[in-house]
């Protein structure tokens, strides 16, 4: 249901990057965000991103998982018009996109109603 989300968003960072210099990873490490209280949504971190930068001679005395939190920052500044998303947070290295479960469920009974009966 949300790789929509997902491609939209990676094509957001690339063309971020593109703008910054930064080099484009090939593929985005997504992984789940499994919250208590209801929130949930989906996390990237910039952590390979950051060693592919400091292999490559670009990062001078810039450790790895600060520059990870400062890409992830960067980014997260640039995205922060997404909609769909309650919340978009970077956390030392990592950016986390809550979803906002108004937006997922009216989508969601949306889709039944349209579908009916042919639904699941």
């Amino acid at each position: 249901m949300f790789a929509q989300e997902q491609r939209t968003i990676e094509e957001r960072i690339r063309a971020f990057l593109r703008q910054q210099g930064v080099p484009e990873p090939d593929t985005f490490p997504w992984a789940p965000l499994n919250l208590a209280k209801g929130t949930w949504g989906i996390s990237i971190n910039f952590f390979q991103l950051a060693a592919d930068e400091a292999r490559s001679g670009r990062l001078k005395g810039v450790p790895v998982p600060q520059r990870a939190a400062q890409l992830a920052q960067a980014v997260a500044e640039h995205l922060d018009d997404l909609p769909g998303f309650a919340k978009i947070e970077a956390v030392k290295g990592y950016l986390n996109f809550y979803f906002d479960p108004a937006v997922y469920s009216r989508r969601v009974l949306d889709t039944v109603l349209e579908q009916g009966d042919r639904f699941g």
